[in-house]
């Protein structure tokens, strides 16, 4: 996150005024000495006399010698304080044992502050959450696979939670990414995922004053990663471009989270399997009442190699196999051809739809990962992943007839 932050619900008086006082004032009280500092900032104990336009003034103007953590609770604070969180935060203070001081009942800004005072660790795993859940953009996953013995994963304690982030620590530092890195675990279906928050190389950017002028803005990004492991099919998804990053949580998770650096086996085998396309045409679309949620299955695009041609054949439709089927084509059937690229266009029961690439031998894009383990399943269960063959990953050179 940039230092130059501005915390929009902050820089309101009117929703300053808003807040439960006391824990306004317990979150300007551990930064103290920066608020006195500033200049028109006075304390005062009673909302009566408190100068909400000087600290709004404040929180308008902070720069880089605001300190980070106040910055990041601030950040919480605004992306929580959102009425759909409500019941969610609600019960984080339950299971806590948070006891509430508000007469009458909290609102959705005050449990957030309230949450950030006594469990900011829980915060921030909340928050690791709804962005596993809403984040928008297209996800690219490369697989890596047992390399030796099977074992079970261990208890993701905090200890090792702690453990992973420490190594990584490492890593970043060295590659220019600063600390702070954070490892959320969670358990989704038949999944286990890791949200990893880290920052990225810095960044200049140049900046208009509030008088006019013209200042740098030097700061280091935020970034969260994705991981995801599979125990039904022995498999790390690690949602990561750069080999040096994937190779650094691969062995992280392997030695903290199964006793062995070296339990994922480094060099990418094949996952994926276009075979069933060849096999079986339209027929492997069809869905499974095992997973009702997914309501239907077409072919979007397909990229097909021809024995003996240069060129690359693709072909692109919302269901492509009405296509071939209203052009007397049978894929099953043809001679001296190989898939090299699909696009699956899922339907879901909620009317939303997803389109998911396999590229094989190890690598899926979906365009949204929130549906990630519901497409998991489906194509384990229609054959497009591999489970339990190495000799199949290891020998995979494509698929043509």
């Amino acid at each position: 996150m940039a230092k130059t932050y501005k915390p929009k619900r902050f820089t309101d008086i009117s929703l300053l005024k808003r807040l439960d006082f006391p824990l306004l004032i317990r979150l300007l009280e551990r930064y103290q000495s920066f608020f006195e500092a500033q200049d028109g900032f006075a304390w005062a104990h009673d909302p009566a006399e408190f100068s909400y336009d000087a600290l709004a003034k404040i929180m308008m103007n902070l720069d880089t010698a605001a300190p980070m953590e106040l910055l990041e609770t601030l950040y919480y604070i605004e992306t929580l304080s959102n009425i759909d969180y409500f019941d969610d935060l609600l019960q984080i203070a339950l299971a806590q044992n948070i006891r509430f001081g508000f007469k009458p009942d909290p609102t959705i800004e005050d449990l957030a502050l309230l949450l950030c005072l006594e469990c900011p660790e829980e915060v921030e795993r909340y928050h690791a959450q709804i962005y596993r859940d809403t984040q928008k953009g297209t996800k690219r996953f490369e697989s890596y696979f047992v390399a030796g013995t099977v074992r079970p994963m261990f208890e993701p304690t905090l200890e090792r939670q702690k453990a992973i982030e420490s190594e990584l620590n490492l890593w970043a530092e060295e590659h220019r990414r600063g600390i702070g890195m954070r490892v959320f675990i969670t358990q989704k279906n038949n999944a286990v995922w890791f949200m990893i928050r880290h920052g990225q190389p810095m960044k200049r950017e140049n900046a208009v004053t509030e008088e006019g002028g013209n200042h740098q803005v030097f700061y280091r990004p935020e970034k969260f990663d994705i991981v995801i492991y599979y125990p039904d099919t022995e498999e790390l998804a690690i949602g990561v471009r750069t080999k040096g990053q994937r190779l650094a949580y691969t062995k992280a998770i392997g030695r903290y989270c199964f006793g062995d650096e070296s339990h994922f086996n480094l060099e990418a085998e094949a996952k994926y399997t276009l075979a069933p396309l060849l096999e079986s045409g339209a027929d492997v679309l069809c869905c499974s009442i095992d997973i009702p949620e997914i309501e239907k299955v077409t072919l979007y695009e397909l990229h097909i190699a021809h024995e003996g041609k240069d060129n690359l054949e693709i072909r692109r439709y919302h269901d492509l196999f009405h296509t071939f089927e209203k052009e007397h084509r049978d894929i099953t059937t043809e001679k001296g051809i190989g898939l090299l690229k699909a696009k699956l266009l899922f339907h879901f029961s909620d009317k939303r739809t997803r389109i998911v690439t396999l590229m094989p031998p190890n690598i899926a894009i979906y365009d949204r990962e929130t549906e990630h383990d519901l497409v998991h399943a489906w194509l384990v269960e229609r054959g497009f992943i591999i489970v339990n063959q190495p000799s199949l990953r290891k020998a995979y050179h494509g698929q043509s007839r």
